[in-house]
């Protein structure tokens, strides 16, 4: 195999690369929309949602804001404080809160949402921060 053979077999093999990187970038992309597609179709119900009280405070509470809910994702009979607004990666609206009593499971939470309709966010664990 001569120098122009050698040429010919590393173009083939870049272009399949490159095919290859292609094929499985459009397949995560599909996948990530599929996926979110799925997580919207669960969160909201056939008929139409209504917005929670709690809800309807992480949407439009300025920093610093406290109130009180009788129901929570977090439990029953607590003060929510807004701590933190910001974006996530999906693109998704987000607030810190600290939850007043501190239940067993956590004294500060995560709550994100798009087009109005909120969700609790279970962390895994968070850096420097106690639970």
């Amino acid at each position: 195999m001569g120098l122009k053979g050698v040429m010919r077999l590393i173009h083939w093999i870049r272009t399949s690369v490159i095919c290859v990187a292609m094929l499985v970038l459009a397949g995560c992309t599909t996948l990530q929309q599929g996926l979110s597609d799925l997580q919207a179709a669960g969160a909201q119900p056939s008929n139409s949602p209504q917005t929670a009280p709690w809800q309807a405070f992480v949407a439009k509470a300025p920093v610093g804001s406290s109130q009180s809910f009788a129901k929570t994702p977090w439990g029953t009979e607590l003060s929510l404080t807004l701590t933190e607004r910001y974006f996530s990666a999906t693109g998704k609206d987000c607030v810190r809160l600290k939850i007043s009593p501190a239940t067993p499971a956590a004294a500060s939470a995560i709550a994100c949402g798009k087009n109005g309709q909120w969700q609790r966010i279970d962390l895994i664990g968070t850096a420097g921060e106690g639970r």
